[in-house]
């Protein structure tokens, strides 16, 4: 009989496999490794030298009673070797290593145990639970447990999720709530949001908290049990608006509102049932169930509450012609069933409803009249969009697709954002509020700003909205066929720009005239250039080339003797450009030197037209 062996190898979802040869039978298929166990080999032997022949690699094996154990065997004998640890024998083999090679016992750990004579994990062992308590509190006692040889932790997958504690939303409109009723919109818009991820993870909650940040930026959080679990948003509406009518006093703004949903359990889990079922519960859950439908097929803005609708008339008469009639109930849920059926039909089918990844989304954003409209009718070629002089006519964000050689596009005509404190139209709010949100689901923003005016308070801080979003984008100086120039009035605007919008060094400047089409199309060359400039990744190879470049030219910062340590960078996510540097101390890290190591990588690999955002990390922080 013919033993063979063969293993799997795996690294966080992948697996390593082999192609045999083309002098091998079966050649070029590829395989775990393994194979043929030769006379006077053990099977772990065989394994070993496999994967030396077939992958070029050692294997080191411990084998103990714990994992800690397993661990420490497995790097005592390298390469190619297997060390084994038992109850017997740990304390020959453990107890005399260093301190430092015992799990979680870092640098500035050992030498606290240095300072007591604690050398060797044996040290450890033998100077008892009270004595490393006292040194080091919760993790004296893992560390005392670990030395001991006491470890019943169960073994987890890598790729296991954490379980979730709490689902919530929060939000910063960009007016101050000042009533009851702009708290209502936002709170069924937040309860909503967590009531769907909770049916989508079949997940309820037992328990619902608020929490709210005034002007003053004093933050209150208050929380109560509901009477049942529960995943359903009308009841996460009730529980929040009690809450927050208990602890806030309506006669001071609120600057931000929160929801979290915590107590989770599973849906799947037994219930206690009553004789009489709630009726109204049962619609109630059938009735956002068939809500999250529709948003699943259609997208979220397909439908909407009617509470944030501005006007106590939720149909106007006009709107109507044409709909068929659908008798139901708000109060008691009779009849939402057939109204959503009405509403279905006028839907499009699902297969048009699929959005294209290729589709770049263009928010246009800019104070009143500054010409966003004009700008969206110029580009489609068409008046798609009501133009007028008078502020505020634009009063919803609107979608505009286009098409053409450069590519495909979605030009979001957003509402002009004027001061807070000129803002006392309810539905101007909700305009603003709208618009903030295209800027959320935006690619590119162009920031308009009027010629005539050049950058005024409210485009700095709307260009803010866009740099604090992450977003890329592009300065656009509308209305320049009204300007008087001469040879330098160009130059004299743009450097009047990057004064103004400092923080924006990055973003492109393009002077047009939505009226008369002058350098319109050289948009669309800027939009895909900042769009692919905010996709690009770097890797870590390079960034590390640069940032040793830049240490070479300009050292580190100290402080008081201590010299900070840069040991690497790697980049964790575009749009826009993330990058983490991993460091000694991070409070070394003075933001001046930071904006210069931004500096060097934007001269080296451009990203124009996109923010960078630099994480500052020390050794020792979690890194998830």
């Amino acid at each position: 009989m013919t033993e063979t062996v063969s293993s799997i190898i795996w690294d966080v979802g992948k697996l390593s496999i082999c192609q045999r040869t083309a002098h091998k039978a079966r050649c070029l298929l590829r395989e775990f490794v393994g194979g043929k166990v030769e006379p006077g080999e053990t099977k772990k032997q065989a394994l070993v030298r496999e994967c030396r022949e077939e992958l070029g690699i050692t294997i080191s094996v411990g084998v103990s009673f714990n994992k800690v154990f397993a661990k420490l065997g497995s790097d005592l004998h390298k390469p190619d070797a297997t060390t084994l640890i038992t109850p017997q024998n740990y304390q020959k083999k453990i107890w005399p290593l260093p301190a430092e090679e015992l799990l979680f016992i870092g640098r500035s750990t050992a030498c606290r145990l240095h300072e007591y004579g604690l050398r060797t994990i044996g040290d450890i062992a033998r100077s008892g639970p009270d004595t490393l308590h006292t040194l080091l509190g919760k993790n004296g006692d893992l560390l005392y447990q670990y030395a001991s040889g006491r470890d019943d932790a169960p073994v987890l997958s890598l790729l296991r999720e954490s379980d979730v504690k709490s689902i919530s939303n929060s939000t910063t409109p960009a007016f101050d709530i000042t009533d009851e009723a702009d708290a209502r919109r936002i709170l069924y818009l937040l309860c909503d949001s967590i009531a769907e991820r909770m049916r989508e993870q079949e997940l309820r909650c037992r328990t619902v908290a608020v929490w709210i940040r005034d002007t003053n930026l004093v933050s209150w959080e208050r929380q109560m049990q509901l009477p049942a679990a529960s995943d359903l948003a009308a009841e996460l509406v009730h529980a929040s608006l009690t809450l927050l009518r208990q602890g806030w006093d309506m006669r001071r703004p609120l600057r931000s509102l929160g929801v979290r949903g915590c107590d989770l359990v599973s849906s799947r889990a037994d219930t206690q049932l009553t004789v009489l079922p709630d009726r109204r519960t049962l619609r109630q859950a059938a009735l956002e169930t068939a809500i999250d439908g529709i948003h699943a097929r259609f997208g979220r803005a397909s439908l909407r509450r009617c509470v944030m609708l501005s006007s106590s008339k939720a149909v106007h008469a006009d709107t109507c012609q044409g709909l068929s009639a659908a008798n139901m109930s708000a109060i008691h849920g009779h009849g939402t069933g057939d109204l959503l059926d009405a509403c279905l039909q006028y839907f499009p089918p699902e297969d048009g409803a699929e959005e294209d990844d290729d589709v770049i989304q263009v928010a246009i954003i800019g104070k009143p009249n500054v010409g966003k409209s004009s700008l969206t009718n110029r580009i489609l070629g068409q008046e798609r969009v009501i133009v007028s002089n008078v502020a505020g006519t634009t009063r919803d964000a609107i979608d505009s697709y286009f098409e053409n050689e450069t590519g495909k596009y979605n030009f979001i005509d957003t509402a002009g954002m004027r001061k807070k404190s000129k803002v006392d139209d309810t539905i101007e709010k909700y305009s603003v509020l709208r618009a903030t949100m295209a800027i959320e689901r935006s690619d590119v923003c162009l920031i308009l700003i009027d010629a005539n005016d050049g950058v005024t308070e409210q485009d700095t801080k709307i260009a803010g909205l866009a740099h604090e979003a992450g977003k890329a984008c592009i300065i656009v100086v509308n209305k320049w066929d009204m300007v008087e120039k001469d040879g330098k009035t160009m130059d004299r605007m743009r450097e009047d720009i990057r004064r103004d919008l400092s923080y924006m060094t990055y973003a492109p400047i393009l002077f047009i005239s939505a009226l008369t089409g002058q350098r319109v199309t050289r948009l669309f060359e800027l939009i895909n250039y900042v769009h692919n400039q905010a996709s690009t990744r770097i890797t870590t190879g390079m960034l590390n080339s640069v940032l040793a470049d830049a240490q070479t030219r300009v050292q580190p910062p100290t402080d008081k003797g201590r010299r900070l340590k840069i040991y690497y960078m790697t980049q964790v996510g575009v749009k826009p450009p993330h990058f983490v540097i991993f460091c000694n101390d991070k409070k070394l890290f003075h933001f001046s030197y930071q904006r210069y190591l931004e500096n060097q990588i934007r001269s080296v690999f451009g990203l124009e037209g996109t923010p960078i955002i630099l994480s500052i990390r020390q050794k020792g922080d979690d890194e998830n």
